[in-house]
């Protein structure tokens, strides 16, 4: 009779995301209920149930040529420049990368993935040797100024796609009709770490020791979801 042989899997590497990384900031307690736990009913409301909408919609038109639906044909220009901005590029919409610790590129559900980005629209520009690369990300909501996340996408592009060296990001506001923009290179990214490592490691430490203190403001009055936090409501 043949031995059995047990192979022992290799425990998951701790993970995070941007939308993650913000509720920490926020507070580590928040973090902790809706992003670990999940003991805290999830945020819904019409922005959010719209936005899903239109962001379905939007990669359909851009991926598949499905004409919007009549209640957002403002959007059609946005969506039709997509098409003529990088002609020649390979376009994919709802694109899902993920990137290990090391900065390589990893499966969305790898034990060794440490981050991972869904992009809106992802462009690729065959050059030769190298590829310049585009990505978008459509907004439903107000103008805000936030290029670490346009930073942490294009992060994890240069390392599932190792021939690209430089990425035009874009957040597109499609209500406000405006859009904003940031190039990145590669030898932009260990700025981008030297900033974000620090946190990350805080982060990743209260994860290992399941310790998420409090952080009172003026959100813990409305905007909260915790109810069983003392600062909840006040």
């Amino acid at each position: 009779m043949m031995a059995l042989q047990v192979r022992q899997r290799k425990p998951k590497a701790w993970s995070w995301s941007y939308s993650k990384l913000k509720n920490y900031r926020t507070c580590p307690r928040r973090h902790y209920h809706c992003d670990i736990a999940k003991d805290v009913p999830q945020e819904t409301s019409d922005a959010l149930t719209w936005g899903n909408a239109v962001h379905e919609a939007m990669a359909a038109r851009v991926g598949k040529n499905v004409p919007l639906p009549e209640d957002m044909q403002q959007f059609e220009d946005w969506a039709a420049k997509v098409k003529t901005d990088m002609p020649g590029a390979v376009t994919s919409c709802e694109h899902e990368l993920a990137m290990t610790a090391e900065f390589k590129a990893s499966a969305w559900f790898g034990n060794d993935t440490w981050t991972r980005v869904k992009l809106d629209v992802l462009q690729i520009i065959p050059a030769g040797s190298t590829q310049v690369a585009s990505l978008i990300d459509w907004k439903t909501g107000r103008i805000e100024s936030d290029s670490e996340q346009l930073g942490i996408a294009a992060a994890v592009v240069f390392a599932n796609f190792p021939n690209v060296q430089k990425i035009r990001t874009r957040f597109v506001f499609l209500k406000e009709d405006a859009d904003g923009e940031e190039d990145f290179t590669r030898q932009d990214m260990p700025l981008l770490w030297a900033k974000l490592l620090p946190e990350l490691g805080k982060m990743k430490h209260a994860a290992e020791t399941n310790d998420y203190p409090a952080k009172p403001s003026h959100l813990c009055k409305k905007y909260c979801p915790v109810a069983s936090c003392e600062h909840h409501g006040k």
